[in-house]
């Protein structure tokens, strides 16, 4: 697996092989104000450049991550999604929590995308995407 960005509030890695790139939140709390998060955003969005994002799946891991739906949160994230969620083959969430679910579910159906698949394990994700690739290719 290669490295695309780690820092402390989140790990970015691509798995060439598995074609999976998964990206890890840490409890480690975001910026709470707009030009923070936006910068924060900005140093995401740019660990996918280059990165043929049609051949991968991605697999966010939010289960460490501390909750937030406040109104910074939501614009900033909401500006940056399709920078960072768009144009993967899958996208797939890993959460704790119902509240979790609830948000996800949420935020897929206010960016008009393809349902975001939701599990709880880690496993269970790769599991998936390797099934959905077997049943696509044969």
């Amino acid at each position: 697996m290669r490295v695309l960005l780690d820092i402390p509030p989140i790990v970015v890695k691509a798995d060439d092989d598995a074609r999976v790139v998964t990206m890890v939140r840490s409890r480690v709390e975001l910026p709470r104000n707009r030009p923070g998060l936006r910068a924060f955003y900005a140093q995401l969005a740019g660990a996918f450049e280059g990165l043929d994002r049609e051949r991968y799946a991605l697999i966010v891991d939010g289960r460490a991550a501390v909750g937030r739906n406040d109104e910074v949160f939501e614009s900033v994230q909401a500006e940056y999604a399709e920078r960072l969620f768009g144009g993967y083959r899958k996208v797939l969430a890993l959460v704790s929590t119902t509240v979790g679910r609830m948000q996800i579910s949420r935020y897929t159906a206010s960016r008009d995308r393809a349902e975001t698949e939701i599990f709880s394990d880690i496993d269970e994700a790769f599991a998936y995407v390797a099934w959905t690739d077997v049943a696509k290719h044969g």
